[in-house]
Order: C-alpha cells, then sequence, then structure tokens
C-alpha cells in the first residue's frame, strides 16, 4: 500500500530512472543534411518547419550546441505569427476585382485632334504663315483654305515678291536628277535579271578560270619583258618561246655588271613578283644561269610542261661530263688515262643507265634545248 502510494506521488522520479535519453540526435541530424539526394526535408508538425539543409547549421558545432539551436529555432517559429492569407481571387481564380470604366469609340482621334489644335497654336506663335518644305511637290492645306503651292527644289524663304517673278531651270514634268537614277536603277534590274542562279562556278573544286593556258604565252613573255626593261634599263637582253614553249632570256655579259646579282634578281622575280608569282613558271635548272663565251641565258618552263627529277639530273649531268670530256681534250690527256680512272667509268655507266630508262618510260617529258645560241642581241 506504501508502494502503491509512493508511485502515485512521484512517478517522474521512477520514468527517469527506467527510460534513457537519445543522445544521437545531433548525430543524425547533421547525417541527414550529408544525406545523397538531400535538398531539403520538409517536416510539418503543428505549424512547425524544420529545415534539415546545411545552411541551417550553426557555424560552430560542440556537443548539446545543435540541441540548443534547434530548440530556440522552434521557439521562434512558435511565437512568430501566422502569414496573412492570400486574398481570393474570382472568374475561376485567374483576374482580380476590377471596375468597368466607359470609354467612347472615337477617344484615339479626339486625342489626335487635340494635339493638332495645340500644334497649329505652337506654330502661330511663331508664324503667321506655316513652314513649308521646298523639296515636296504637294499643296499647303489648313482647315479652311489652300495657302501656297511650292515646286520642287524652290526656295522656300523666299518672299512674295520674288515668288512671283522666280522662274523654274527646267521643267518639272521631267526631272533630269530623278531620271538619271531611274536610269541607273533599270540598268541595274536588268542585269540582275540576266542573272538566272547567281554567279558562275564551276563544278566542285575545277580551277578552270585560274589555270594558265597556252593562249596566254604571249602576254607572259610580254609582261616579263616589260618588267625586265624597267628595273635593268642599261642593260641589252632578247626574250622568247622556242618551239616547245620554254621562255628564253638571253642577257649581254658585257652590259651586265654582275652575274650573281642577276641571278639573285631572276630568282626574286618569280618567286616575290605580284603578277609574275601568279603565272606559275618554273625553273629550268639546266639554262638557268647558264654562261658561255658572251652571253648568260635564263630559261623558263610554263606550268603544263612536265618535270621529272630525274630527268633533269641526268641532263645537268651529262652537260658536267661534256665540259670534263671538252676540258681533257684541250689539256690533251691521254686516252688511257681517262679510261683508267674508275670514278669517271661508273658515272658514264650510271648516265647510260638513266638514259635508258628515262627514254623508254618518259617519251612525254621534254628535254629543253637552246635555240637562241643562234641569234644575235
Amino acid at each position: 500500500m506504501n508502494c502503491q502510494t509512493w508511485l502515485n506521488v512521484n512517478p517522474s522520479i521512477l520514468f527517469g530512472e527506467v527510460l534513457y535519453e537519445y543522445t544521437n540526435k545531433e548525430q543524425d541530424m547533421i547525417q541527414r543534411c550529408f544525406r545523397t539526394g538531400n535538398c531539403k526535408k520538409l517536416l510539418l508538425r503543428v505549424n512547425l518547419i524544420i529545415d534539415n539543409s546545411l545552411r541551417e547549421l550553426p557555424n560552430k558545432i560542440q556537443p548539446n550546441v545543435l540541441l540548443k539551436f534547434l530548440k530556440k529555432k522552434l521557439d521562434q517559429n512558435l511565437s512568430s505569427k501566422m502569414p496573412n492569407e492570400q486574398k481570393k481571387l474570382i472568374g475561376g481564380g485567374l483576374f482580380q476585382d476590377f471596375e468597368w470604366l466607359p470609354d467612347s469609340y472615337d477617344n484615339y482621334q479626339r486625342q489626335k485632334q487635340e494635339e493638332r489644335k495645340l500644334h497649329d497654336q505652337l506654330m502661330k506663335n511663331i508664324s503667321d504663315k506655316p513652314f513649308i518644305i521646298g523639296t515636296d511637290n504637294y499643296k499647303c492645306t489648313n482647315s479652311t483654305e489652300i495657302i501656297q503651292i511650292l515646286g520642287k527644289y524652290q526656295d522656300c524663304f523666299m518672299n512674295d515678291i520674288d515668288l512671283k517673278n522666280y522662274v523654274f531651270p527646267f521643267l518639272n514634268v521631267d526631272d533630269p536628277y530623278e531620271a538619271t537614277k531611274e536610269e541607273i536603277l533599270r540598268a541595274k534590274w536588268l542585269e540582275e535579271n540576266k542573272i538566272l542562279h547567281g554567279e558562275f562556278k564551276p563544278a566542285l573544286l575545277d580551277k578552270g578560270l585560274e589555270r594558265v593556258t597556252k593562249q596566254q604565252l604571249p602576254d607572259i613573255v610580254n609582261y616579263i619583258k616589260k618588267v625586265i626593261m624597267i628595273d635593268w634599263a642599261e642593260v641589252n637582253f632578247i626574250i622568247g618561246t622556242n618551239p616547245d614553249s620554254f621562255i628564253e632570256i638571253k642577257f649581254d655579259q658585257k652590259s651586265v655588271d654582275t652575274d650573281l646579282g642577276l641571278k639573285a634578281y631572276m630568282n626574286t622575280m618569280i618567286a616575290t613578283h605580284e603578277v609574275i608569282s601568279q603565272f606559275n613558271l618554273k625553273k629550268v635548272l639546266k639554262y638557268w644561269g647558264f654562261r658561255d663565251d658572251k652571253h648568260v641565258y635564263f630559261m623558263l618552263a610554263p606550268p603544263w610542261i612536265k618535270f621529272n627529277p630525274a630527268h633533269v639530273y641526268h641532263s645537268i649531268l651529262s652537260m658536267q661530263q661534256q665540259l670534263l670530256n671538252a676540258q681533257d681534250l684541250k689539256e690533251g690527256a691521254q686516252q688511257t688515262h681517262s679510261n683508267s680512272d674508275p670514278n669517271k667509268s661508273i658515272s658514264t655507266t650510271n648516265l647510260y643507265k638513266m638514259s635508258y630508262q628515262l627514254n623508254k618510260s618518259s617519251n612525254m617529258i621534254k628535254d629543253p634545248q637552246l635555240y637562241s645560241k643562234d641569234i644575235d642581241i
């Protein structure tokens, strides 16, 4: 009996000893904030919003600090007032209440009429007569009467006395200025109507319009001649084409100060000249800067002539061998001594093999020959 009475008197002491407190609440709250896919969790309990997000955590986290912060937030939510209810909308929840005001049909016309009257009043304050632009060919009228008629290109600041005696310099019907403009526009329209589908363009990547042809060879020779005559006015030379379409330039060695300067000039002209570089001319190494006793020769090949590097190499070697043989004959060397030279025998064999292969496989390739040796300057 006494035990039962004691339980009725002090129940909190007994339950406090039996039921322990949940001590991992702070840990669970922090863990929910860092959970994957957690943006915001809202727990609605008696108009109470608990936001489980990182921004709601305190800056310094210590033991029991998070619980105190949560308790403080709960007290603030309880003490705060409920938000005011939103005003109810009518008309299906789309429009608010409005008052209908009558609007006349001609309200816009009346407004423009008042603006025009105000404009006329301001014009009368400046002058009794309205301002009329002389280049406008129409009758300027007022609300009551026709005031004035001005012709096109007529001075709008002319006095009434001078205006009566004014004579137009040309007929007002056929204006020469406008007639010229109309003729220009008409010619432009005719040219545009001739073009059916835009500008002419070759099919695919064909550069047929930019390609240098054989018909342009005389123009190329004349242009090179003019350029050399301007830059080397004191030098005697001739220029022309041979039957194989090669361009030959023959300089008089006496009129040239230095052969190296002339060769450097020719290299620069072909590579960097604005117009000549567009002709895609190629140097013939066999006769590029070739010299004899009295003249210096330069040979150019147009782009439609094919070249083989082996053919050029063979021609240079054969030329060198001919020069060596000529020197040996002048010096009176013995034939046995020339045959005993192993290097010369090897070069002779290589030249024979190269000439045989070239004559067999490359019949279309032309071997350049000088035709201007016998022509005098």
